[in-house]
């Protein structure tokens, strides 16, 4: 018997479908939080880390801290990814598009601080910069494997930034040991002063150019240093507020992360 045989399914040398870049929900949310993490958490918590009295000052318990730090570990990758979620369910690829907006913006705005300190570049400079970079970053996570996992292996920085704000920054005198009550510094005299402090007023805003007090924009401030002794080279010993107003009560030189 000649002739040919029918070519069967293993013959038609038919290709296997793609498979679809988008990790599961799991991972995708996964991805969102580290990166929000790294964007917005821990610049915060660098900055209150270091300055435990801005919770001092207002009286803040351990829970009040605790939770202020949940909600912004928490908070903004659950919204962004409820959002996510809700286009997705009218659009897959809308929700699929929005994600890597997602991807390129966070990741340009952990590039951002960093970039800010190291170039001395105009603001065009520093917003393209970043952008291209978060796009870029977006677009290696839609084609390689290793981008995702990447990210993937960053998934714990919420709760490692969590633990280091709480238990391991100067905060950690405040979460434990729950001391949050600012000093105040008292005195025994009893001499009729009025001691007015003015934050973030320099004295040479007070000042025309000449180096004299502008009583024309400023009359009251001119009257008062009429009746009394005008310092116009006065200034603070630091440049922080909650350490520059402790040092003036009670005389004494601020120590470094106390």
């Amino acid at each position: 018997m000649s002739g040919r045989e029918a070519a069967g399914p293993d013959d038609q040398g038919t290709e296997a479908p793609k498979k679809h870049w988008r990790p599961s929900n799991l991972f995708a949310f996964g991805h969102i939080a580290a990166l929000s993490t790294f964007a917005l958490a821990q610049p915060l918590f660098d900055l209150l880390g270091k300055n435990p009295e801005f919770f001092a000052a207002r009286g803040s318990a351990p829970w009040d801290i605790i939770s202020f730090a949940l909600l912004v570990v928490i908070v903004p990758p659950v919204v962004l990814f409820a959002i996510e979620l809700l286009v997705g369910l009218a659009s897959r690829t809308a929700g699929d598009v929005l994600h890597l907006v997602y991807i390129a913006v966070l990741v340009g705005l952990v590039i951002l601080p960093p970039l800010k300190s190291a170039v001395d570049a105009g603001d065009a400079v520093l917003i393209l910069v970043p952008l291209l970079i978060g796009v870029a970053v977006a677009f290696l996570y839609t084609r390689a494997e290793p981008m995702r996992s990447f990210l993937s292996v960053l998934t714990p920085a919420p709760l490692v930034f969590l633990v280091l704000f709480l238990f391991i920054s100067p905060v950690h005198k405040l979460t434990i040991q729950g001391d949050a009550e600012a000093k105040s510094a008292s005195g025994g005299s009893r001499a009729p002063i009025v001691f007015l402090g003015m934050d973030e007023l320099p004295v040479i805003d007070l000042m025309t150019r000449d180096g004299k007090l502008d009583a024309k924009r400023y009359p009251g401030f001119a009257e008062l240093a009429s009746k009394g002794t005008w310092f116009p080279n006065t200034h603070s010993i630091y440049d922080s507020t909650t350490r520059a107003w402790p040092a003036i009560m009670d005389g004494d030189y601020p120590v470094k992360d106390k």
